[in-house]
């Protein structure tokens, strides 16, 4: 049976409430990684876009960079497009005030975004 640290219980929580209520995101599932015991959500912010969002307390000293490629390497496994490796997670590092601050991760060199995508994420 898995054990999930309780830590990353609350911060769960905190960011799921978060998502749902404050950012009204759509979809949101929530996936367990078996070989880090760490929640995750997979959320739409809007229809047909997904972002992947790790929970994170701000006193959990079980939070290492390792998790996060651990995270992404089991997202690529499980959930990624074949052709198409995921690169990015946002992380939600909550505080016990319900504080949440949301840091984009992203690994490894990517080529520069074109107008288009420019235009298209600034609408």
């Amino acid at each position: 049976m898995n054990h999930i640290d309780s830590k990353n219980k609350t911060a769960a929580f905190h960011i799921y409430g978060d998502l749902c209520e404050v950012k009204n995101y759509g979809k949101i599932v929530a996936h367990l990684c078996n070989e880090t015991n760490f929640i995750y959500f997979e959320a739409e912010p809007k229809p047909n876009e997904i972002e992947y969002i790790l929970p994170i307390d701000e006193n959990d000293s079980n939070f290492k960079i390792d998790l996060i490629n651990n995270i992404i390497n089991n997202i690529n496994k499980n959930h990624g497009v074949p052709n198409k490796q995921i690169t990015r997670i946002k992380l939600g590092i909550t505080s016990i005030d319900f504080t949440t601050i949301y840091y984009d991760f992203t690994f490894g060199i990517q080529s520069p975004f074109t107008k288009e995508q420019l235009s298209k994420a600034n609408q």
